[in-house]
């Protein structure tokens, strides 16, 4: 079978590499060409069937011409090409592919909450929602990455979706190479980890609040932070700017050296984290919002307890057996608010109810050993090989 993938990118996050696992899977059984939007960059994840790239350099006059160049060349594609079916992962593949279709079957794979794009109303975000929403209507099959994601399209639209399939993982790789060596733990402390890029969604504003109370009653904790910071977005350098200043005013100690024995260490981006996850305590994920969150389903196959918001989509999907109600990490009450330049430097009260129930868990051994078996069984739940053969089977039934 003939199959085309569209895809904005191949770098940078957790969309693009669970496109390349998919890709890379339903190599072994069909031709996958890939196409994505952007030049070549150093950190493209390995995708290993061939790219096509159609990338216009773009400003803020040229975006109509743009535009019309990506359709334009993936019509072109699609003519040459000719796929018996072609799989957009995103907004902007969905578009694209819904506009450009040469009557092959579309799978339109949802990849985010409709949390935020829904409240957009500049001119700009209502026309990529009307073009957004009509290339989910038009697909074959919409396939969102949580099941989370079609309560939001009946809720939202109207759109009556059963069908989802949940992200992948390299669980025997991740474990691996969550054993080479680091050197940022000290004996006697209990570390917190987050992995996360600075920006809107990831809620890194709570977490130095939450961390600097639990600091307080305790010294010993740790908070290891894991992420790049986007220097384009005023609001990412922002964001990492609260946090330190925060972090200064309650005479919090930080660092950027992982040999540093700081309160917290600001490490970066890491080529791999899985070495940092596998060595912490307690891995503690705030988010305000999540498609299907790559960072938490990782860290719970790197064996560790975790925390995490009740977002919109995602975190149930991943923390709670809807049949049985068994709970495989500790789910606390989401926030909801944006960060902007007046963002208080202060505790609110949920800050503070999640700083109580984070205390109760680090003082309770044995429910930390629970959670702690519980990601792990739960995590082989989610490989590559059962979200491939999930995908191979639904595109094969509908050819």
């Amino acid at each position: 079978m003939n199959i085309l993938f569209v895809i904005p990118s191949l770098a940078k996050g957790g969309q693009e590499k669970a496109g390349m696992f998919l890709c890379n899977y339903l190599m072994e059984f069909h031709t996958v060409t890939v196409v994505c939007f952007e030049k070549r960059n150093e950190a493209d994840f390995n995708y290993q069937c061939p790219i096509v790239r159609i990338y216009k350099n773009s400003t803020f006059f040229s975006k109509f011409e743009t535009y019309f160049y990506r359709y334009k060349e993936l019509k072109k594609v699609k003519k040459e090409l000719q796929p018996d079916c072609s799989i957009a992962f995103g907004n902007t593949a969905i578009i694209f592919n819904s506009l450009t279709s040469c009557n092959e079957k579309t799978f339109s794979s949802i990849r985010q909450s409709f949390y935020k794009q829904i409240g957009l109303k500049n001119i700009n975000a209502k026309i990529h929602n009307f073009f957004y929403l009509r290339g989910i209507k038009k697909s074959t099959k919409i396939v969102p990455v949580s099941n989370a994601i079609n309560l939001e399209l009946k809720k939202y639209f109207n759109i009556n979706n059963q069908l989802y399939i949940n992200n992948g993982y390299d669980i025997d790789n991740i474990q691996l190479k969550a054993k080479e060596t680091c050197f940022c733990f000290k004996e006697n402390r209990f570390y917190f980890i987050h992995v996360g890029r600075f920006g809107p969604p990831k809620g890194h504003w709570h977490l130095i609040r939450i961390f600097s109370e639990i600091r307080k009653r305790d010294t010993k904790v740790r908070l290891l932070l894991l992420g790049g910071i986007d220097h384009s977005s005023n609001v990412s350098n922002a964001i990492n700017e609260y946090c330190k200043k925060y972090l200064e005013k309650n005479n919090i100690s930080w660092s950027y050296n992982e040999t540093d024995d700081a309160d917290v260490l600001f490490l970066g981006h890491q080529i791999n984290p899985y070495k940092y996850i596998a060595r912490s305590h307690l891995f503690v994920f705030p988010s305000i919002w999540e498609g299907f969150p790559n960072a938490l389903a990782e860290a719970m196959s790197c064996g560790i307890p975790v925390v995490s918001a009740d977002f919109p989509t995602g975190s149930k999907d991943l923390l709670l057996n809807e049949t049985s109600d068994e709970s495989y990490g500790l789910i606390l009450p989401a926030f909801v608010d944006d960060f902007t330049s007046e963002t208080p430097y202060r505790m609110d009260e949920m800050d503070k109810i999640w700083s109580e129930k984070i205390m109760e868990l680090i003082n309770d051994n044995e429910k930390l050993c629970f959670y702690k078996e519980q990601a792990l069984k739960r995590s082989k739940q989610f490989t590559v090989q059962k979200m491939g053969n999930t995908w191979n089977k639904l595109i094969s039934n509908s050819i």
